[in-house]
C-alpha cells in the first residue's frame, strides 16, 4: 500500500483523490450561496410564520448543516495546501488563499439579500 497523502481517504478497495484547488473554490462558492440563501429563508420564515415555526427550525437547521459542511470542506482544503509561508512567498494573492474557498465575501450577496428580503416585508 502507497502512502496516502493529505485529504485523500483510503477503504479496502479505492483510494479516494479529494477535490482540485479549483474544485474547492467552486464548491465553496455554491455552498456559500445556498447558506447564504438558508440563512434568509430562516429569517423570512420567522418573519412570516413566527420564530417557533417548523419551517423556520428547518430552514435553520439546512443552514447549520451547510455550515458544519463548509467548515469540514475548509478544514481539509487547509490541510491540502502548502503552509502560508510557502504559498504567499510572493506576496499574498486572494486567488490562491484556501480560506476564500469557503469563506469571505459572495459576488452579488449583499444585492440578492436585499431583493429577496425586500419581496417578504410588509
Amino acid at each position: 500500500m502507497s502512502a496516502i497523502k493529505a485529504g485523500q481517504k483510503y477503504s479496502k478497495n479505492n483510494i479516494y483523490q479529494g477535490f482540485y484547488f479549483e474544485q474547492h473554490k467552486h464548491l465553496g462558492l455554491y455552498i456559500k450561496h445556498r447558506r447564504d440563501e438558508a440563512l434568509s429563508l430562516s429569517v423570512v420564515s420567522s418573519w412570516c410564520y413566527g420564530k417557533t415555526s417548523k419551517v423556520r427550525r428547518l430552514a435553520c437547521k439546512l443552514q447549520s448543516a451547510l455550515s458544519t459542511l463548509k467548515s469540514n470542506l475548509d478544514d481539509i482544503v487547509c490541510a491540502e495546501v502548502p503552509p502560508n509561508h510557502v504559498l504567499f512567498r510572493n506576496g499574498y494573492n486572494s486567488e490562491i488563499d484556501p480560506i476564500e474557498c469557503y469563506y469571505g465575501p459572495t459576488e452579488f450577496a449583499e444585492q440578492w439579500d436585499n431583493e429577496f428580503s425586500a419581496g417578504f416585508r410588509e
